[in-house]
């Protein structure tokens, strides 16, 4: 009897011994693993997971110019962000003429245009750009970036529509109110809530966005995808296809989009807050210097 007692005493003292020398060893494993894969989070502490991105503060300052601004390359197989000036990259901005990318999609997708040659009718006022000055189709109003083309497509798809999509993609504020925009140029034609106005997104949420959409993460039919994909196209060498769109509005610029080859694609942003006179152009040498540089 003595020895059963002293033998269910043992067991009782040994196994909360072993549970406590289990969990431990565990959140250690778990913490050198975090340190490992996330340079800026430890997962044990904060319950997120292996799948969350990986982060990597860059240094593309020799790309820049002594230009102001951030940037943001996001691989989404890897599931991996490469930010420089992070802090920079999650204020939210207007996004200017990048939203010509969301609104071909939604013009698409709303059966406001068919294709590539969809035309917008001119009304015959006088703008300061030559080539806005007649009928438009889609993909010379996307190549320069016309203003009352893609007010017309917008005020065509709806408000109510425009803010649902929004919603869905996660795009910024979502922010709509100021639909005719607000007054920073001339002509009612040549404004709207995208242009230095309510809707505002930031660096990172751009990337995220063009990843929704080209990764599948909502509904766009393929042909959509297809045309945004010509629409968008800068470049396209032996080496990697480049696809992007500019945009500028008052010490505000942008260059939006994502690079590809056969093997992997990156979604990238460039936004440049500076007060400098800086353009869509900047942001855009920025990025294929960064892709020169360090890709």
């Amino acid at each position: 009897m003595d020895k059963i007692i002293s033998y269910i005493i043992i067991l009782c003292l040994t196994l909360p011994l072993y549970g406590c020398n289990s969990k431990p060893s565990e959140v250690q494993q778990e913490s050198a693993e975090g340190k490992k894969i996330h340079s800026q989070t430890d997962d044990s502490l904060n319950g997120s997971t292996q799948n969350d991105p990986l982060i990597q503060n860059m240094d593309f300052s020799d790309c820049f110019n002594n230009l102001q601004g951030s940037c943001v390359f996001y691989n989404s197989e890897l599931n991996e962000y490469r930010i420089y000036n992070q802090a920079e990259s999650e204020n939210q901005y207007s996004p200017c003429s990048t939203f010509k990318i969301i609104a071909s999609m939604l013009g698409v997708e709303a059966g406001v245009l068919v294709n590539e040659n969809s035309k917008m009718k001119y009304n015959g006022s006088t703008y300061p750009i030559d080539s806005w000055n007649k009928d438009l189709t889609l993909k010379e109003a996307f190549q320069s970036s016309c203003v009352w083309y893609f007010k017309q497509v917008i005020d065509k798809v709806g408000e109510n529509e425009v803010k649902k999509k929004l919603t869905e993609l996660d795009y910024g504020n979502c922010d709509v109110s100021e639909w005719d925009g607000s007054a920073l140029n001339p002509t009612p034609d040549t404004n709207g809530f995208w242009l230095e106005s309510s809707l505002k997104i930031s660096p990172k949420e751009q990337v995220d966005v063009l990843s929704k959409i080209f990764d599948g993460h909502i509904t766009v039919s393929e042909s959509t995808l297809s045309l945004l994909k010509q629409l968008m196209l800068v470049d396209n060498d032996e080496s990697i296809s480049l696809y992007g769109k500019t945009g500028t509005g008052k010490n505000n610029a942008w260059f939006v989009g994502f690079f590809e080859d056969q093997k992997q694609r990156w979604y990238f942003t460039v936004n440049l807050q500076d007060e400098n006179n800086v353009s869509g152009n900047n942001a855009k040498e920025i990025v294929t210097d960064i892709i020169e540089e360090h890709f």
